[in-house]
């Protein structure tokens, strides 16, 4: 299955931190700052945690992984782009994938933390 053409269509997308990843919906032309608010709503009605009270969207940034051309490897982080810019032309697809991290009480942003299930951690032995 091959890359969605999301100008068309309302996609949604994964956003992920450790454990948690939440179903956010947008429309092609929505900015990411949309999506950023959209997200600290799913984090202030669902968790009742410390750590995201008070935020706005200057605190949190997104991040996508591309793929590293030279090396061939998916490892690397890139940040959506200022808020401006709008989902169509940020490059993203349906149900991709958007790390989320928070900035650091020393202006610093947090390194994107996410729990890979696909690894053998969550084998039990019988």
């Amino acid at each position: 299955m091959g890359a969605v053409d999301i100008s068309q269509d309302s996609p949604y997308f994964r956003v992920k931190r450790g454990t948690m990843t939440l179903f956010i919906g947008a429309k092609a032309t929505s900015s990411i700052h949309s999506v950023k608010l959209k997200v600290l709503a799913a984090l202030k009605d669902h968790y009742n945690d410390s750590a995201y009270n008070g935020l706005d969207a200057g605190h949190i940034r997104l991040l996508v992984q591309r793929e590293s051309a030279a090396a061939g490897t998916s490892n690397s982080h890139h940040t959506l782009g200022p808020d401006t810019v709008k989902i169509k032309d940020a490059e993203l697809v349906d149900d991709q994938a958007i790390y989320l991290t928070l900035r650091c009480a020393d202006g610093t942003w947090e390194e994107p933390s996410i729990a890979d299930y696909d690894a053998d951690t969550h084998d039990m032995a019988i």
